[in-house]
């Protein structure tokens, strides 16, 4: 007699728990529910999916999924940020790309219809989107060798990681209902973490990094005097711009929304611009009508 559903789910929150305690991520644990629930109702060899998908197996999806939010299972892409559009925070992802695709930027937002068609109508704010866009696709470019882009080398990984938590970090922040100032010390930390990650890739040791302490000039100058290539103006510019990290962290004044926005938005850019020192590419080499940089 086929289990009823109840029955059905006790067995997979079991084995959910199961996973939970293997350090299994919630996104991940379908697949050893599902083994661990066949093997203990005496299926060894079935199909997970397809059109010869045992009906028992969908079942076991479906109560499964039904334990979660679609966001607790949600496979994030390689790399995510924001964009303030007006004073509206907008989330960009970068997804996993295999082969060749046409890319259609608008489309990797949570921007409304309408709000697409009111940045395509205005070149400016569209130019502004365009030049964060691409410096967030070039920052994860780096980690995964998109195109011609050079993967990072194994021994940058952990520190151009942690930049990373951080932008993602504001970013989340920002498109949250939350307080929005809790965007500033993630991005200031992101920025100077990412010029330290790109002076790692020129030889810079912990102890010299450690010298340049939170001085986003001194970082700035160290990583332009090593990377010729790099907008020296415009990062030195950018940077000069930026709250002192120190100052902002213990200070009861914070930036406002619009400010803020800024803060996030810079950083994103100085993190592009270093890794495209790196990689050696940029996404704004494979697409047409956009034109050169105007933001930051």
């Amino acid at each position: 007699m086929a289990l009823k559903d109840e029955e059905l789910m006790q067995i997979i929150v079991t084995a959910d728990n199961a996973a939970f305690i293997d350090g299994v991520a919630p996104k991940g644990r379908v697949f050893p529910v599902i083994q661990s629930v066949m093997r203990q109702l005496g299926h060894e060899s079935y199909q997970f999916a397809g059109v010869n998908e045992n009906p028992l197996v969908k079942r076991i999806e479906e109560l499964h999924s039904s334990m979660y939010r679609s966001k607790d299972l949600a496979i994030g892409g390689v790399h995510g940020g924001v964009y303030m559009f007006r004073d509206v925070f907008i989330q960009i992802s970068v997804p996993l790309i295999y082969g060749t695709v046409e890319l259609d930027i608008l489309r990797l937002t949570d921007m409304s219809d309408m709000q697409k068609r009111l940045l395509a109508m205005n070149p400016a704010f569209f130019n502004q989107f365009a030049d964060q866009f691409i410096d967030i696709f070039d920052f994860g470019a780096g980690f995964e060798g998109f195109d011609e882009a050079r993967h990072l080398e194994e021994r940058l990984l952990p520190k151009f990681g942690l930049a990373k938590y951080q932008l993602q970090a504001a970013a989340a922040t920002l498109c949250s209902p939350f307080e929005f100032q809790g965007a500033v010390q993630s991005g200031l930390l992101a920025a100077e973490l990412t010029v330290k990650a790109g002076l790692s890739g020129a030889g810079y040791t912990d102890q010299q990094l450690k010298k340049l302490n939170h001085d986003m000039s001194n970082c700035v100058n160290a990583f332009c005097e090593v990377y010729d290539g790099a907008d020296f103006e415009r990062m030195a510019r950018v940077s000069g711009s930026l709250p002192k990290f120190v100052e902002n962290r213990y200070s009861s004044e914070q930036p406002g929304r619009v400010e803020t926005g800024e803060i996030v938005m810079k950083a994103q850019y100085i993190a592009g611009e270093v890794m495209r020192q790196l990689s050696g590419w940029s996404l704004r080499q494979r697409l047409d009508g956009v034109s050169e940089r105007s933001y930051p």
